[in-house]
């Protein structure tokens, strides 16, 4: 406060002493703080802010605060606020004394985020089989996490979740966590089946031998455990022919479950001609022995017919004198070299030919004068089999 004093004279020269006093002189502004609370450590807050504003001014007094959030235009100030908008949003504000001195404006920046980040786990690739509504994979699948927040960001996501458990609903969780430090729970459930199903092979028995046209009827059964079998069981023959052929015959199940795993098992048997009998030889003149052994003219063409049946009695029609394998020609019915004496020949002879008409196979065996005694005639089917009979020539 300050008082001055002056001296005053009138037109005639009176003069007078005047002191004005209760002067008051203020050029400072005042100073106005923000007051809230402490922000997390990455600068945000996860619920309404409470802000007060406090000025201070040492000579005059504050007469009025004055405030504006961001863009707005400055309100006065009446007492305490409460912020509730997300976002990054900025605070300013003064204030006036009663002199009318005015600070400079300050701000500060509040950053709020009251929402929960997002997340979700998606796998690595799409279901290998799906039964229904129900996803099945068949190999371990990688859970990728993605998480977002579009207000403060992401300051926490999961790393990628392996599930290897053979298992119907694998859950694997993850939480993110935004830079308000709120966070969010997501779950992955999977159905993961690693196993292949397990396959039978049912009505033949393994390396069995079977009669052409006796083998059993067969079929195949498949079960699994998790995901469950797709569709039915199936057989196939693999190589070898059919069980109306003679030969080693392979057949396979083959099955698959709903999560893609396949299964096969093999089984394998052989089928092979009943033969019949060695029907007679003819063209020469001949005879049984004491041991009902056949005994012919030796010199000139002797005739041999055999039969081949199935079980039941039938006659096999070896129409053809040849069958193709692998691209090539392969004898059906083979005439073995005939054998003086017990033995039994091992070497493959010319091939014979089919009588349609008597239901035989047919052999002409060239003898000569010289050929006298015992031979081991026979044929060798192409399963394998060799059939002989004892002739003798004389």
């Amino acid at each position: 406060m300050t008082a001055t004093s002056d001296t005053f004279k009138d037109i005639v020269g009176n003069e007078s002493t005047g002191t004005l006093g209760n002067i008051k002189i203020d050029r400072t502004a005042p100073k106005t703080n923000a007051n809230l609370p402490q922000a997390n450590a990455n600068g945000w807050y996860s619920s309404s802010v409470n802000i007060t504003l406090g000025a201070t001014d040492n000579l005059s007094g504050v007469d009025k605060t004055w405030y504006k959030f961001d863009g707005d235009e400055y309100s006065l100030y009446t007492g305490a606020l409460v912020f509730e908008t997300n976002g990054t949003h900025s605070l300013s504000f003064y204030s006036v004394d009663k002199a009318g001195n005015e600070e400079a404006a300050g701000n500060v920046t509040i950053k709020l985020n009251n929402g929960k980040p997002s997340i979700k786990g998606v796998p690595d690739r799409t279901p290998d089989g799906m039964s229904g509504n129900v996803a099945w994979y068949r190999n371990e699948v990688l859970v990728h996490w993605i998480c977002t927040d579009e207000i403060s960001g992401i300051a926490s996501c999961p790393e990628d979740t392996l599930i290897d458990t053979e298992r119907t609903d694998n859950v694997v969780t993850g939480t993110a966590i935004n830079n308000a430090g709120l966070s969010a729970t997501a779950s992955v459930k999977l159905n993961l089946d690693k196993t292949a199903p397990i396959v039978s092979i049912n009505g033949v028995e393994e390396n069995a031998t079977y009669s052409i046209g006796s083998v059993p009827a067969f079929s195949c059964a498949a079960t699994d455990n998790l995901s469950g079998v797709q569709g039915n069981c199936k057989v196939e023959y693999l190589y070898g022919g059919s069980p109306n052929q003679v030969g080693s015959i392979t057949i396979r199940a083959v099955a698959s479950d709903v999560a893609g795993n396949n299964a096969r098992i093999d089984a394998h048997f052989k089928i092979v001609y009943d033969f019949g009998s060695f029907v007679e030889a003819s063209g020469l003149p001949g005879r049984y022995d004491e041991n009902r052994v056949p005994v012919y003219k030796a010199g000139g063409i002797l005739t041999v017919k055999f039969q081949v049946r199935k079980t039941d009695g039938t006659v096999v029609p070896v129409r053809y004198t040849s069958k193709e394998v692998n691209g090539v020609q392969q004898p059906i019915v083979e005439w073995l070299v005939p054998v003086k004496g017990s033995s039994v020949s091992q070497g493959s002879g010319h091939s014979v030919t089919w009588d349609e008409g008597a239901q035989v196979l047919v052999y002409d065996w060239n003898t000569t004068k010289d050929m006298v005694g015992y031979w081991q005639v026979g044929i060798k089917m192409d399963d394998g089999q060799i059939f002989t009979m004892t002739i003798g020539l004389e």
